[in-house]
């Protein structure tokens, strides 16, 4: 009750504050920062409230059982007040084990959340570094009577030669005191692409400076020269995120949207996708691999209904090359045809990462389907002595045409009377259910084990919609 009374007022204080500017000075505590500003992260408000009713409840669970004692030894002969002493004593007892309940409930949900300090960053280093009067980034000068010099560049510089008010504030490029010689990446070759142009304003045709995978070693910072006779008066870095890029342009020319997660709809791109492009991350040399990599399903409808089309990431590389452009159009290599349409929500999933062999680490044996719910074989009687669990799929398999007998029969002779309507994942997947043979119609996507789809519009055929409609479907491993 203590705690529940302290974080009603700390959070009210806090509201108000945010209301009308933090106008609230909050009290410095050993070990935590201090919140100074609305725009304090939340996990730092946590942090010190976590500080903050700890310290008070210990503070007040330790007078109270003083109190309780000091109260006892003067109600010597008091048989009553000795009783409500010693009922304060075992309260103030009680308070203390509930304040290292806490503590070991959050230390198990999140030990950031009551940690005393912030946890230390790691610094990295991003974007290139460029040099003048050297063209291996720094070992050695080209004039050894001129000083080598350099910049770090992190983001688009339209310009390499500025003035402000009369003074010169950079001074670099064909029309600059300083010439690029050599430029280095201060990251891997999967996070970016640098075009240096001959023109401010990044006008004219462009020198690309695009290191290959092979040359990238982890940790350790990749030198390219340049020569300083080609014009070059911007510069400009084309970062490359991990996600899934999509472009309005079957050739994606255009400027894409970038997305990590799924979205139940596409906001200012709906029903615009004409072009992906699958982008990975933390690229292993060992393996020649890299080990983010992400699929995607496109909806045709919003909220995931409708249509549907799968990418996986090796997929289109093969098809097309890391980093390059696929049009949706081209769904052909996929196994699915026929399948253009419009896009207007997405499922984003990162495929297994790879172990040191090479192999996937995929999790789980895949999926099984039923001809009942909640995942109960077809029951034939005392009869059928061959019953056994029904086949399962793993990572890449397809069914372009599901046939009950073969794809949903536990042994027994017939079968599914009406096909599948229960499904039991083991693993991490997602699997696409189609309406109509070869991927075709409304799909339902599902990534965990799903106990009646007759709820759900993959169950809803036949006779007044009792029977499913899963005709064929797709299994891809997730992480």
């Amino acid at each position: 009750m203590l705690i529940f009374l302290l974080s009603s007022v700390f959070i009210a204080g806090f509201c108000l504050a945010a209301e009308r500017g933090l106008e609230i000075e909050y009290p410095s505590l050993p070990g935590v920062e201090t919140p100074t500003t609305v725009k304090t992260a939340l996990p730092d408000f946590i942090r010190y409230f976590f500080t903050f009713s700890i310290i008070i409840a210990g503070v007040l669970a330790f007078g109270a059982i003083v109190l309780g004692g000091i109260r006892y030894l003067t109600s010597a002969g008091a048989a009553a007040a000795m009783s409500d002493a010693k009922d304060q004593i075992t309260s103030g007892f009680l308070g203390v084990i509930i304040l290292l309940s806490s503590f070991l409930i959050l230390n198990t949900i999140n030990p950031q959340l009551i940690l005393p300090e912030k946890p230390p960053l790691t610094p990295t280093e991003s974007g290139v570094r460029i040099y003048s009067n050297t063209d291996n980034c720094g070992e050695t000068a080209i004039d050894e009577d001129k000083e080598i010099n350099s910049m770090k560049v992190f983001q688009n510089l339209p310009v390499f030669k500025k003035e402000r008010e009369g003074e010169i504030v950079l001074d670099w490029g064909s029309d600059g005191e300083y010439q690029i010689e050599s430029v280095e990446f201060l990251c891997g070759p999967e996070e970016l692409t640098v075009e240096i142009f001959p023109e401010e304003d990044f006008s004219g045709t462009p020198y690309l400076l695009d290191y290959e995978e092979s040359e990238y070693i982890e940790g350790i910072t990749h030198c390219e020269d340049f020569s300083s006779s080609t014009d070059h008066r911007s510069i400009k870095l084309d970062w490359h995120i991990p996600g899934v890029y999509l472009y309005a342009e079957d050739d994606c020319s255009d400027e894409p949207k970038i997305y990590q997660a799924s979205s139940d709809t596409l906001p200012d791109f709906d029903n615009r996708t004409q072009a992906i492009k699958l982008i990975g991350g933390d690229y292993d040399a060992s393996l020649g691999k890299y080990q983010i990599r992400y699929g995607v399903a496109l909806h045709e409808h919003e909220n995931h209904q409708g249509r549907a089309a799968i990418f996986d990431f090796d997929t289109v590389v093969n098809a097309v090359g890391y980093g390059q452009c696929y049009p949706i159009s081209n769904i052909t290599s996929t196994g699915q045809v026929n399948m253009t349409f419009y896009v207007s929500s997405i499922t984003v999933y990162q495929e297994p990462r790879y172990k040191e062999d090479g192999t996937e680490q995929i999790i789980g044996a895949g999926v099984r389907f039923y001809e009942n719910k909640n995942y109960a074989m077809h029951d034939e009687g005392a009869d059928c002595e061959s019953k056994k669990p029904p086949q399962i799929f793993g990572d890449g398999r397809s069914v372009s045409n599901v046939d009950p007998l073969t794809y949903c029969a536990d042994g027994c002779s017939s079968g599914c009377n009406d096909k599948f309507t229960s499904m039991e994942m083991d693993g991490h997947y997602i699997v696409l259910l189609f309406e109509h043979e070869d991927y075709q119609g409304r799909c339902q996507v599902e990534t965990v084990s799903n106990p009646d789809f007759r709820p759900h519009p993959i169950g809803q055929c036949g006779w007044l919609g009792r029977t499913d409609c899963l005709t064929s479907f797709i299994v891809r491993a997730r992480k």
